[in-house]
């Protein structure tokens, strides 16, 4: 089986840059393969303009990535298609090379050292890393090192990039970081509390460091990731790790900070950090906590939940309706309130609410609590967004229940305010006496201003097919070719009406006096040769058209359509 096929290689690439590679197949030279973690890696030198180094990492076939150092640096470029063309025409030219661990580990440590220097004056940012794999970083070389991340993104980041952020802020220095306390905290000794201590400064530093970036621009966003990962590191130390003294109340002071700020997400590793508290230190988060839930907004909802969750057990209704309380959810809230009997004060709770309300929803309760009249009144008195909703939903209930009466009373009242077409269909349905009712409606839509469109809308519906084109007639240009031919094509229409509609139309939009303008104006025609039949729609168009014989793209559009 071939190491890639080509049809892979050029699906990667694509088929210009497939087709621009061809030429640099008998340009590429040291050819080599190394297997790598994630698949088989190809390199190769490509002689362009310069010398090229060029790599594509393949496994089961497929690329999983590419790379070139010429100026275009995309990984799809002409240079990587002439690699992985290579290596679907014959993989076997590429040398194997050793494996790196290998090779590695048969420097001697002199040759080793070497080796790091050379690399780290290429990418100095690196050197951390040696110090963490040694086990040797220390609180004031991490602490020095996160203020000077934070200080660099600072500089480099503004507000107008935060706002443009899809997700949070951060920088190759802080992730290394990260990554190194997170390695640090991983391989820590159970006792080796001096190791413990610096990386809890390190955690410290990094949240004191997002708090400085949030008061250096006045913002409370942008770093919350950060954050959370500076605080799953401090509850890992306190879980796994013995902080005593000053340290120790550092820890527990920044994690209360970060409950006061609203940063905390009071999950699992919350809960599990306080259990592992001693008993005052719990008293003191719990207390925090029940000070925050008295507050409002969505810290105090937060809190209220992490209290009840660190509380344990079933909740209890005066918890749930405090929880909705919280969250400023009038809607379910009232729903909650409704579901208990208590409708009275479930109105007044959705009576605050702007938008739609979940009526459906509280219907069941409203008529097992026997105050369905209320809620019948709350929809009625809706206003703004969802007052349609409502009615609709009212007019269903009005239905239901055999108010016909006031269902058509309802529907009358909306039809004359509401440009809705589900109000024609509550009003059809809910009529005992639909032609009288329909009448009444086109004699009051005729006389009402803007209406024209609502009128229309309702003669096709209806199929009212000569009341359709005399208002169509009578709108001449100002209706949309569309609708009039909406109007032409209703069955109910005479041939000879629907013919001059089709015409009008077709000559309004062929003034266009382009090739396209002239197609619609044949798709327009072509119906009426099914109507008319081919000779008479024919002498129609010819008559309709006499400047088709000195205009060849309308004359050339009319025969493709076959109306000349």
């Amino acid at each position: 089986m071939a190491a890639l096929s080509e049809q892979a290689a050029r699906r990667w690439v694509g088929p210009r840059e497939w087709q621009k590679g061809q030429p640099y197949l008998r340009r590429l030279d040291d050819l080599s393969q190394r297997q790598a973690a994630r698949g088989t890696e190809y390199r190769a030198v490509a002689q362009g303009q310069r010398r090229y180094r060029v790599s594509a990492t393949v496994r089961e076939g497929r690329v999983l990535d590419a790379s070139c150092t010429c100026p275009v640096g995309s990984g799809a470029c002409k240079h990587v298609a002439a690699l992985l063309a290579q290596v679907a025409q014959d993989a076997a030219a590429f040398d194997a090379e050793q494996d790196l661990g290998s090779v590695l580990g048969a420097l001697e440590r002199p040759a080793l050292e070497r080796l790091v220097f050379r690399l780290l004056e290429r990418a100095p940012e690196l050197e951390g890393l040696v110090y963490a794999q040694a086990g040797l970083t220390s609180a004031g070389r991490l602490a020095s090192r996160i203020e000077a991340a934070f200080a660099d993104l600072t500089e480099n980041l503004s507000l107008d990039d935060l706002l443009y952020l899809e997700e949070d802020a951060s920088s190759e220095e802080l992730d290394l970081l990260l990554d190194e306390l997170g390695t640090l905290l991983e391989e820590l000794d159970e006792g080796d509390e001096e190791q413990a201590a610096a990386l809890a400064q390190g955690y410290l530093a990094l949240l004191d460091g997002v708090q400085a970036f949030y008061e250096r621009l006045d913002i409370d966003f942008g770093l919350d990731g950060v954050a959370q990962e500076a605080l799953a590191g401090l509850y890992s130390l306190f879980t796994h790790a013995e902080l005593e003294g000053d340290v120790r109340e550092e820890a527990l002071e920044a994690v209360r900070l970060e409950m006061t700020s609203g940063r905390v997400a009071y999950d699992e590793e919350f809960r599990g950090w306080v259990l592992v508290l001693r008993p005052d230190e719990q008293r003191e988060v719990r207390q925090l906590l029940e000070s925050l839930s008295r507050g409002s907004g969505p810290r105090q909802h937060a809190a209220l939940r992490g209290l009840l969750d660190l509380r344990g057990g079933p909740r209890s209704d005066a918890d749930e309706e405090a929880l909705l309380r919280a969250a400023y959810s009038p809607s379910r809230l009232g729903l909650f309130l409704a579901q208990r009997g208590r409708t009275g004060e479930a109105v007044q709770t959705l009576q605050t609410v702007r938008g739609p309300l979940p009526f459906a929803e509280l219907r069941g309760p409203f008529e097992r609590a026997g105050a369905l009249a209320e809620l019948e009144q709350l929809a009625l008195s809706r206003t703004g967004g969802g007052s349609d909703e409502a009615r609709l939903w009212l007019h269903q209930l009005y239905l239901g229940s055999g108010r016909r009466e006031q269902a058509h009373a309802l529907a009358w009242q909306e039809l004359v305010s509401s440009n809705r077409a589900e109000w024609l269909a509550a009003l059809k349905l809910g009529s005992t006496d639909w032609p009288a009712d329909r009448e009444t409606l086109i004699t009051r839509l005729r006389g009402q201003r803007g209406a024209q469109q609502r009128l229309l809308d309702l003669l096709l519906a209806e199929g009212l097919a000569d009341q359709a084109f005399e208002l169509v007639s009578d709108a001449g240009d100002t209706l949309a070719p569309a609708l009039a031919l909406q109007v032409a094509a209703l069955p109910g229409l005479s041939d000879e009406r629907a013919a001059l509609l089709s015409v009008q139309v077709a000559q309004r939009l062929a003034a266009g006096r382009h090739r396209r303008a002239y197609a619609e104006a044949a798709t327009a025609l072509r119906p009426l040769l099914g109507r008319l039949g081919q000779r008479e729609t024919r002498q129609l168009v010819a008559a309709a058209f006499p400047e088709s014989s000195r205009l060849p793209a309308l004359r050339d559009e009319l025969r493709k359509a076959g109306l000349l």
